[in-house]
């Protein structure tokens, strides 16, 4: 079934409401924006990770890990979590889970 076109008024409406969320998911979309990264999320959403970790299992230096983890966290998408003299990483932005599912699934 096709969707009867918008008039002008009712897109106004739809584009206003559009327009935050727009810039909301490109922000985040931005952070993901980088396959360490994406791949650091999905090794983080399997389990809480230090930073030696993920850079072991990614085959990455340290400081590439730690930039990489930074943008995420700056971003609102993980938390680092003290256990002991560790700093684990959880995911704290469930729309990132919706989006690693899509994609591997």
């Amino acid at each position: 079934m096709e969707r009867s076109a918008y008039s002008p008024e009712e897109m106004r409406v739809k584009l206003e409401g559009w327009f935050s969320r727009s810039e909301e998911a490109a922000s985040l979309l931005k952070a993901m924006g980088h396959p360490v990264r994406v791949l650091m999320l999905q090794i983080i959403s399997q389990s809480q990770c230090n930073v030696t970790s993920i850079e072991k299992a990614l085959g990455i230096s340290q400081s590439s890990a730690s930039q990489h983890l930074r943008v995420l966290r700056l971003a609102g998408l993980i938390e680092p979590v003290r256990d002991g003299k560790e700093i684990c990483y959880h995911i704290v932005d469930e729309r990132v889970r919706k989006v690693l599912e899509i994609f591997y699934s």
